[in-house]
């Protein structure tokens, strides 16, 4: 597959120059494919070519940008790099904000990554407030009695209960039920 991805890759660039929407196509699903396969540093190489394209032609606030930025954060996620992470996730998300608005289900999953993120440098409060505006939004968009919305109810009261928050955890326990 990476052969095909190779060719096509140089005849795009030969036909549209260096900075064309499907050369950057071209290069974001490359990344995916090496995502597939294990080759982290192969993605992030082509997402970070697929983002420089993608803010040259739709400028630096397009939802095409967040999900470039996204893929980008999901990678240093992988690698255990959380505070980076959390960085493109938070320009993931601002992005999204002004180009899809606040209650959308992408702002909710990029919220549970912030969140978990969070999580994993030890910052149990601001892990909370994320968490908080998640549960927000997937019952605006997805109602009350879903699993997935008390899944996230049962994630944070776990943070609450760690974080010595008992009585905020009581709150979500109740939640969850």
């Amino acid at each position: 597959a990476m052969t095909f991805f190779d060719k096509a890759l140089e005849t795009l660039k030969s036909v549209f120059g260096e900075y064309h929407p499907d050369l950057a196509e071209m290069h974001y699903d490359i990344g995916v494919v090496q995502l597939d396969i294990g080759s982290i540093e192969g993605a992030m190489q082509n997402f970070m070519s697929a983002l420089l394209i993608r803010k040259m032609v739709f400028g630096n606030n397009h939802h095409i940008v967040s999900d470039t930025l996204f893929k980008v954060a999901n990678i240093h996620d992988l690698k255990g790099e959380h505070a980076l992470a959390l960085k493109f996730y938070q320009e993931t998300l601002r992005i999204e904000r002004i180009s899809l608005g606040d209650c959308r289900i992408e702002v909710a999953i990029t919220l549970r990554n912030i969140g978990h993120a969070h999580y994993s440098i030890g910052d149990l409060p601001n892990c909370i407030g994320a968490y908080k505006e998640l549960i927000k939004i997937l019952r605006v968009n997805l109602g009350d009695n879903l699993i997935v919305v008390a899944s996230m109810c049962n994630d944070l009261y776990s943070v609450c209960l760690e974080s010595g928050r008992s009585e905020d955890a009581q709150i979500f326990y109740k939640e969850c039920r």
